[in-house]
Order: C-alpha cells, then sequence, then structure tokens
C-alpha cells in the first residue's frame, strides 16, 4: 500500500464495489478488506507502506470495526495515531463517544462529503 491509498473496510460487497469504483474513478488508489481481521493482516504485512486513510465500517462478521479499533489502540498503538480513520455507519450517535478515531461518516453516504476527506487525508488522486 501507499501512503496517499485508500483502504476501504467494508464487508456489504454492493457498498465495497461502489465506493472503490468512484474513489478509483476519482484517480485514488483503493486497497479493500472485507472484514478487521483482513485490514489488520493488510496493515500488519506492509507497515512501511501504511495506507493514508481508512475508511471503517463498523458492523461486520469475523472482525467488527470496533475489534480492529481495539485491537489497534491494545497491540499498534503508533499506527492508531498514524493512519486517520474515519468511521461509515448509520448509527454513528450510539458509537461516538467510545471511539479512537479521526472522523465519522454518517450513512448513506454524502459522497461530495467522502470526495473531501479522501483528497484531504490520502492526498490528491493521481492523473487519470
Amino acid at each position: 500500500m501507499e501512503n496517499n491509498s485508500i483502504l476501504l473496510v467494508e464487508d456489504d460487497l454492493d457498498i465495497q464495489f461502489a465506493l472503490q469504483t468512484l474513489l478509483e474513478g476519482e484517480g485514488f488508489t483503493v486497497h479493500v478488506a472485507a472484514n478487521g481481521r483482513v485490514a489488520l493482516d493488510l496493515i500488519l504485512a506492509d507497515l512501511s507502506g501504511r495506507p493514508g486513510l481508512i475508511l471503517l465500517d463498523l458492523m461486520m462478521p469475523i472482525m467488527s470495526g470496533a475489534e480492529f479499533l481495539t485491537i489497534l489502540e491494545d497491540r499498534h498503538p503508533a499506527l492508531l495515531s498514524a493512519i486517520p480513520i474515519f468511521v461509515m455507519s448509520a448509527r454513528l450517535d450510539v458509537q461516538k463517544q467510545a471511539l479512537r478515531v479521526t472522523g465519522y461518516l454518517q450513512k448513506p453516504l454524502d459522497l461530495e462529503e467522502l470526495y473531501c476527506v479522501a483528497k484531504k487525508y490520502a492526498g490528491a488522486p493521481r492523473a487519470q
């Protein structure tokens, strides 16, 4: 992964495909993970090439977004503070207080807000 890439952690294949297609269409490099376990494996496999931004769903099988964040906080706090993480959820009102993240994106996503977050944290998109 490159520092200007985006790691999209989303289990819903339709949402995953739509967001990956949208962001890649805007020139971003997007890596996908279907759950927190896969995302953690990707990040830990290539510490030198951590993503510039993580877009994280909360409700996922195998390892939820909250579990992913807890493991980062407990075992890899430097990574947690080094990578901007935006939680994507329809239930942000319940979750906000307990999560140590950069920000939140309410589902259904505002695509302009998503693009602004991606541009700010993952750098300018590559030329197409």
